[in-house]
């Protein structure tokens, strides 16, 4: 079997070197945007594990809530306009009268 390429175990050796390094330094970027305080009113701890565990959560509900609203999307283009419309009066219908009568008239008694 004839060589292609003769590379030298120096050379395979700092390509590694390179490559882990890179990979350290990305690491490092992540961990470090992940575990600030994304909140200007809290601050953050030393090594920032609870900002990391509760900005972890946050991109969670994100995403999870960015699948539900795209399946949400795609039951809304099966169903008509008038549909929609008729489904937008009920749901309005159930928040008024979920109201408490304070809600309802506060504004007016004032």
């Amino acid at each position: 079997m004839k060589r292609l390429w003769s590379i030298s175990k120096y050379a395979v050796e700092y390509l590694q070197y390179c490559s882990s390094f890179l990979d350290s330094i990305w690491q490092g970027i992540t961990y470090s945007i992940m575990s600030a305080s994304w909140d200007p009113d809290r601050e953050g701890s030393f090594l920032g594990t609870d900002e990391f565990s509760k900005n972890l959560e946050n991109i969670r509900t994100g995403l999870s809530r960015s699948r539900e609203n795209a399946r949400l999307r795609d039951r809304m283009n099966e169903f008509s306009p008038d549909e929609l419309e008729a489904l937008e009066r009920k749901e309005a219908a159930k928040e008024k009268r979920q109201q408490s009568f304070g809600d309802k008239f506060g504004d007016e008694l004032d």
